[in-house]
């Protein structure tokens, strides 16, 4: 179960950094980068 449940926590791990890491480039490729990244950092902060 442990095994299971390492690799359970890594998959939602991954995942949890593939959709910031998405959602980063996405908002750096948008033109108005500036107010978005400054509202991004708001919310990692808050999480």
């Amino acid at each position: 179960m442990s095994i299971k449940k390492i690799t359970f926590d890594t998959v939602v791990i991954l995942g949890f950094l593939v959709g910031t890491g998405f959602l980063f480039n996405y908002i750096l490729g948008t033109p108005l980068s500036n107010p978005l990244v400054g509202n991004t950092i708001t919310t990692e902060e808050q999480a």
